[in-house]
């Protein structure tokens, strides 16, 4: 039999500093994947809380939902919701970016028109004398994460209706 010699294998101190430094790292490299882990979660839970909201604003606008505030299940999670409109002015709005001028185009760089419609975010004609409501939905959730805590999410949704002129 052929023996491997002086130099061959690892010597008990080397296995030893190895283990010291695995158990330096181990914990470490675990919280980021708890932190990665909670994180995926809660980006899943607010992409399904964004399409809960925007659900919910379509009902309040179609008028299946009356009242300003509710509650409901769904999946055996509760969740509630709170709406706040208001009347707003043209003037408020322009102030805040969000209209541009009676009988003014919307702003846009030369080539972006969209054929019919404008662009998400971006200043929108508004006809003179034309009143407008501000709506403002916010659905909350409790959730639990992996880890064990609980916390609640909320989302909120604005829009702003153009309504009959009296």
């Amino acid at each position: 039999m052929e023996s491997g010699g002086p130099e061959s294998g690892f010597t008990l101190l080397e296995v030893l500093v190895a283990l010291a430094i695995l158990a330096l790292a181990l914990p470490a490299l675990l919280g980021l994947w708890r932190q990665g882990s909670e994180g995926l979660f809660r980006q899943r839970r607010r992409a399904e809380l964004a399409a809960l909201a925007q659900r919910k604003l379509a009902e309040v606008r179609a008028g299946l939902e009356e009242g300003r505030f509710g509650q409901w299940e769904e999946g055996g999670v509760s969740y509630r919701w709170d709406l706040e409109e208001r009347e707003e002015t043209l003037a408020g709005l322009i102030n805040q970016g969000g209209l541009a001028e009676p009988g003014l185009p919307a702003q846009r760089e030369p080539g972006e028109a969209p054929e019919g419609g404008a662009v998400p975010g971006e200043a929108v004609p508004v006809p003179p004398g034309a009143r407008l409501k501000r709506l403002r939905l916010v659905v909350w959730r409790t959730s639990t994460y992996p880890s064990g805590r609980a916390g609640e999410e909320s989302y909120s949704l604005e829009t702003v209706l153009f309504l009959p002129t009296r």
